[in-house]
């Protein structure tokens, strides 16, 4: 089998790793991410789970036919589009919220005259970011309800099978108070992809077959409310805030520690005017999200798409090293994206759910 790899971008790649690990800060940052994204790219293609022409691609990003192909132009349009954006979030650490992904995937139809995909693709999507917005919004409020909070019953739990707590252990192992390392960075960075890569996953599956792109949308709504209904009856802390009250010691909160180092910027969007919620642990929807996107993957690549399994389990382990959540929160996690996803087959092959043209 040929191998179409340009030596001279894999070196680039290889040598932007330790050549930002050494310069740190935020250009150092940018230096890894796109160092570590290089890497996996020539790694998936060299095994041969990731085939692609790269100008085929840029036609299905647009929805373009094969015969209606970019002049040079909009090539050019698409290319400083993306390395802007891109540049601008990785340097400076912009962490974007479902409607700002929503919008800027917009925008790139918009620039480059696609006016028509542009309205198809808030048809399809304004109804999944609303309903979005909407569990958002009773999740903030969930923990104002004035239910019992769970402590001790997760903790038991986590002793019980794996005969102590795996956060405990990996923060006693890998984590110094007081100082940054690059697994930090690097954890930090997988958990905070838990929604983003999902998005872009829901985006590229709207570009091939739009039925299973509903499929998507529809489960993830699901798996959405699930998870809420559960907070509202069941509202469990994460590792952190039972170390802050004092059942669980020492668990050290990564992210608020690593915060004057590594700290990610929101921008003031209507999502923000709906507040977070510090007891929805269980289930997980760090991982729920990215195992749904797992499930869709192999569904639509077969075997290939085995490879995304390592966004939920790099994600996963990220939360528990963080002290954000429990195993257990991650296998309950999983398990409802499992059931959410099984359901919505089932509704869809029984016609329940009106297949849309």
């Amino acid at each position: 089998m040929r191998h179409d790899i340009n030596l001279v971008y894999l070196a680039t790649a290889i040598v932007l790793i330790p050549a930002g690990l050494v310069t740190g800060g935020k250009a150092g940052m940018l230096m890894l991410s796109i160092g570590v994204i290089g890497i996996t790219f020539y790694a998936l293609r060299f095994s041969g789970l990731l085939n692609i022409d790269i100008s085929r691609c840029i036609q299905r990003f647009l929805t373009l036919k094969e015969t209606d192909k970019l002049d040079n132009i909009s090539r050019f349009t698409i290319l400083l589009y993306t390395v802007i954006l891109f540049t601008t979030l990785f340097y400076y650490r912009i962490h974007l919220l479902i409607d700002q992904i929503v919008f800027l995937l917009a925008v790139g139809f918009l620039i480059t005259g696609r006016l028509k995909r542009a309205g198809a693709f808030l048809y399809d999507w304004l109804p999944f970011v609303i309903l979005l917005f909407a569990y958002d919004a009773m999740r903030g409020i969930a923990d104002d309800l004035g239910g019992r909070i769970h402590y001790m019953e997760l903790i038991g739990a986590e002793r019980a099978i794996f005969g102590g707590i795996p956060t405990i252990w990996l923060q006693q192992e890998f984590f110094v108070p007081g100082t940054v390392a690059w697994y930090d960075i690097l954890a930090a960075m997988f958990y905070s992809f838990h929604l983003f890569l999902p998005v872009m996953f829901a985006y590229f599956i709207w570009i091939q077959d739009r039925q299973l792109f509903r499929k998507f949308r529809d489960s993830f709504i699901l798996l959405s409310y699930a998870a809420l209904i559960t907070f509202l009856l069941y509202p469990a802390a994460p590792p952190w805030l039972a170390n802050d009250n004092g059942y669980l010691q020492p668990v050290h909160k990564v992210l608020f520690e690593m915060g004057h180092v590594y700290s990610m910027v929101t921008i003031q969007t209507i999502y923000l005017l709906v507040n977070a919620n510090p007891v929805a642990a269980i289930p997980s929807l760090h991982v729920g999200f990215p195992w749904l996107m797992f499930l869709f993957a192999m569904k639509y690549w077969g075997r290939r798409g085995i490879v995304t399994i390592l966004l939920p389990f790099g994600i996963g382990l990220s939360a528990v090293y963080l002290g954000e959540h429990y195993v257990i929160d991650l296998i309950i996690g999983v398990a409802y994206a499992t059931a959410a996803f099984l359901l919505i087959e089932r509704l869809y092959e029984r016609n329940l759910i009106t297949k849309q043209q």
